[in-house]
């Protein structure tokens, strides 16, 4: 299971934080269209293609994996 949290590094805001409403958060985020996978991301998709990976439940839907 992976949460918003993996994809805050990437730039994108944790909309379920308090902080994500302020406008530090807001000019601070990237575009979704613009951001680019992390570590993290590159790591799943690499363990779900060496079929490493049974099930991988997320709440993004950012892109990035």
């Amino acid at each position: 299971y992976t949460g918003a949290g993996i994809s805050t590094s990437a730039g994108i805001g944790d909309y379920a934080s308090k902080a994500s409403n302020s406008i530090v958060m807001r000019e601070t985020s990237v575009n979704r269209l613009k951001a680019i996978p992390t570590l993290s991301h590159h790591v799943l998709v690499a363990l779900e293609k060496k079929k490493l990976l049974k099930h991988w439940v997320q709440q993004n839907h950012d892109g990035l994996a």
